[in-house]
């Protein structure tokens, strides 16, 4: 099994950054505005590549102002089956400058793909998407265009 791990500081709380990556305004602000669902534990979080691609995932863990973990459930494309069944854990905790050290861990990948490689680059462009977020009040999400329903 494989993982992708990235780790920063950012100049807030943690309460402040988890509300950033654990509510959908929060989520759309610097991941992708193209998600949808509920992010409370045991919800669902539908992630759109475009029109017709698209990654389900479970709320599986959660702890207020500390983490969320987020496990594929699901995926109709054929890269990303690849995820399905492995877990994103976005975490803040206080670091010794009473700011946060956040991490992205994203374990129990089955190989180290193409697609695997990719998802790397792209979570620490995402992580430093929600460190501009929480810091200067402008992240960069990845913008999906979807159709008009």
């Amino acid at each position: 099994m494989e993982t992708i791990t990235h780790t920063t500081s950012i100049a807030k709380p943690p309460s402040e950054v988890f509300e950033a990556f654990s509510s959908l305004g929060g989520i759309r602000s610097w991941w992708t505005n193209a998600i949808s669902g509920n992010p409370d534990k045991n919800g669902e979080l539908t992630q759109q590549f475009g029109m017709d691609r698209h990654i389900v995932f479970s709320v599986s863990g959660m702890k207020k102002n500390s983490f969320i973990t987020l496990t594929a459930l699901s995926s109709n494309f054929a890269d990303g089956k690849e995820a399905i069944g492995a877990s994103l854990t976005l975490k803040a905790s206080l670091n010794s400058s009473h700011n946060s050290t956040f991490s992205i861990v994203y374990e129990n990948w089955k190989n180290k793909t193409p697609f695997f490689k990719t998802q790397d680059t792209y979570w620490k462009e995402r992580m430093e998407s929600l460190k501009k977020i929480c810091e200067q009040g402008k992240g960069d999400p990845e913008i999906v265009t979807l159709p008009r329903k």
